[in-house]
């Protein structure tokens, strides 16, 4: 290991030992955590610097009887990525007691319709009668804020095409597919009958990323 490795390694190391002393001990002051940590207090103020900077922590002024207010620091949400997550176990095994008591036809059923209502939920919260863009546009914010890291790209005959460039329920829709048929459903039913939605790439079949071709259908629309 080179001599950049070993100091980007020490660092991260002390990083992620502040992270879990803010985590276990709660809110606390530079002085008490350099204490703990056996560093310097300026190499805990450099380190909260830049965790302040990824969003990670915070910091507030806390006064004290004598002296100048201490400043206190604490963990904000964002810090739970730098811990463990047994999300995709969990699904997993919800995913497994599921399937063993309704059956896979049954699941799939109920996921589907899940991805129904999730639609009309979207569209709820929308303004009346809301045009395509604006539909496929909330779907974005949607797909962004659960982590899907999204694209829209307009195709030249009028057709919009909305990429999932990561998929944080991977390993659930590896166990189960139905996953994705209900992800399917909830783009259709969130842009409406009026148009066509086909998946043109499929992460589970092996290519990079899902996406969604979104075609305004032409003459009268047939119910489904």
């Amino acid at each position: 290991m080179t001599r950049y490795a070993r100091t980007r390694y020490a660092r991260a190391h002390t990083r992620q030992r502040l992270l879990d002393l803010l985590k276990v001990e709660g809110p606390c002051d530079v002085r008490t955590l350099a204490s703990r940590l056996k560093v310097s207090a300026m190499a805990v103020r450099q380190h909260l610097y830049v965790l302040r900077i990824q969003k990670a922590v915070d910091s507030r002024d806390e006064m004290r009887p004598m002296g100048r207010p201490a400043r206190i620091w604490s963990l904000k949400p964002a810090a739970d990525r730098y811990f463990p997550d047994s999300h995709a176990t969990l699904s997993l095994d919800l995913l497994h007691v599921a399937r063993s008591a309704l059956g896979a036809d049954l699941l799939r059923e109920k996921l589907i319709e899940w991805g129904r209502e999730r639609a009309r939920l979207l569209v709820k919260r929308l303004r009346p009668r809301p045009s395509l863009r604006t539909r496929v546009r909330a779907l974005w914010t949607v797909h962004a804020r659960q982590g899907y890291m999204p694209a829209i790209e307009a195709g030249k005959d009028g057709s919009m095409h909305l990429a999932q460039n990561h998929c944080p329920i991977h390993v659930a829709a590896a166990y189960c597919d139905s996953l994705c048929e209900a992800e399917l459903e909830f783009i259709r039913a969130a842009v409406g009958p009026q148009c066509t939605v086909t998946r043109t790439a499929h992460r589970q079949a092996g290519q990079r990323s899902c996406v969604y071709r979104i075609e305004e259908r032409h003459g009268p629309v047939r119910g489904r």
